[in-house]
């Protein structure tokens, strides 16, 4: 469902991705994590799509933010052979 009439518009377009939206605001997230970020914000001035405080970005976007390799991070959580 959209937001209700206390929460912030926000212009997406699938409105059915604003429980995501929800989330991240009620949670305090600096990041949404998602490959389909065309159906969030659309992009600031600074190239990236933010609502408030949190950015949509992508897996691989968020790990060039972490400044680690898909390995170095699988590594590290255990999750390799």
């Amino acid at each position: 469902t959209g937001p209700t009439d206390d929460e912030p518009a926000i212009s997406l377009r699938d409105i059915d991705d604003f429980h995501l939206v929800r989330a991240a605001r009620l949670s305090g997230a600096r990041f949404v994590v998602s490959n389909n970020t065309r159906d969030f914000p659309p992009l600031d001035a600074n190239g990236k799509r933010t609502f408030e405080e949190a950015e949509f970005i992508t897996y691989a976007g968020f790990l060039d933010e972490l400044g680690v390799t898909e390995t170095q991070l699988l590594t590290e959580a255990g999750l390799t052979n």
